[in-house]
């Protein structure tokens, strides 16, 4: 199973989400995604199924770019992370059908469990996977960098 993940934006939000997908699938099945053209190439080629679609929507434009998409998710389990609280964030984000919905803002407790959940994993299985990977903190900024920003295939173009 794949877990594909677009952000455009990586801030103290991106920190948060990131540490959440670090616990919650094994680093070897995620691709990170930084720009809609690369995500929207990948989506064109075959993705090994079933395969889980989170989508970071930093702002509403960049919101209705990703619901362009949509036409490519038709078989995917797509997790939505809104940008605000607003109504028309919702309905627009809806036209993607997600699996799970959230905001920015979360605390991401419930997208770890949601994701864990998808892949059939215990916190425990993906703990054990991880911890011999684990870097070494050299400082707490450090310490707090999600795993997955080096060791996931990453797609910046």
């Amino acid at each position: 199973m794949k877990l594909l993940v677009y952000v455009s934006v990586m801030n103290e939000d991106w920190v948060r989400l990131g540490a959440a997908i670090d616990d919650s699938a094994p680093r070897e099945c995620v691709e990170l995604f930084r720009r809609i053209d690369g995500l929207r190439e990948r989506l064109s080629q075959p993705i090994q199924r079933p395969a889980v679609l989170v989508l970071v929507a930093a702002t509403e434009a960049e919101l209705k770019a990703l619901v362009d998409l949509a036409p490519l998710l038709y078989d995917l389990k797509t997790i939505l992370i809104l940008p605000d609280h607003e109504a028309m964030a919702a309905r627009e984000g809806h036209r993607l059908a997600p699996r799970y919905c959230t905001y920015i803002d979360s605390n991401f407790d419930e997208l770890r469990s949601v994701i864990r959940h998808i892949f059939g994993l215990s916190h425990h299985d993906v703990a054990e996977d991880t911890a011999s990977e684990a870097p070494v903190a050299q400082g707490r900024r450090e310490a707090h960098k999600p795993r997955i920003e080096g060791s996931a295939r990453e797609n910046v173009a």
